[in-house]
């Protein structure tokens, strides 16, 4: 699974990538790179919660035991509103960055 950004609809998106040519994988990882630089602009444990379950799959549960100071139900919150400010900095971003 990966998380992307849908230009024509202008959302934020989780699912699997359709194709593997040359021209998709470069744009996959400009794709990467500018999401991981507005990643590296949320606040902790957001960024943390959100890398860790779309970089390297891990449930909400894991990264809640990882994390040893919250249960499940508040990273799946935490989620949630990292999610809602991920969106937010793309569409600030948006006409410099997903241009």
């Amino acid at each position: 699974l990966e998380l992307y950004y849908t230009a024509d609809t202008g959302e934020l998106q989780l699912g699997y990538r359709a194709a593997c040519d040359p021209e998709s994988d470069q744009e996959m990882a400009d794709l990467r790179r500018k999401l991981t630089a507005l990643l590296a602009q949320l606040v902790e444990p957001e960024r943390t919660i959100l890398e860790q379950h779309y970089l390297y799959d891990r449930r909400f549960s894991e990264i809640a035991a990882m994390l040893g100071d919250m249960n499940k139900s508040k990273v799946c919150r935490l989620h949630q509103r990292g999610i809602a400010n991920l969106r937010a900095l793309i569409l600030e971003e948006r006409g410099a960055v997903w241009s």
